[in-house]
């Protein structure tokens, strides 16, 4: 995955704001920044007053869970 140097900065650090985040998990700001998405797909969220930040530990664990994984036929891996 290709990362812009400011997401590398805060991927080192473990917790990523809204718009590194977006990137991170490859949607857009305003997909993530919609309530509803991410409870409705239990995004793991942290709301520190009315900021959002996402520890990537916890986003990684979510894509784990969350991946598809595709037959041999289609192009996945064996």
């Amino acid at each position: 995955m290709r990362t812009t140097p400011r997401l590398q900065t805060f991927m080192q650090s473990r917790r990523l704001r809204l718009p590194e985040a977006a990137e991170y998990l490859g949607v857009t700001r305003r997909t993530l920044a919609s309530t509803g998405w991410r409870i409705k797909h239990r995004i793991p969220t942290i709301a520190i007053g009315r900021a959002l930040v996402f520890d990537t530990a916890a986003l990684d664990g979510w894509l784990a869970q969350h991946a598809v994984r595709m037959p041999a036929e289609q192009g996945g891996c064996p």
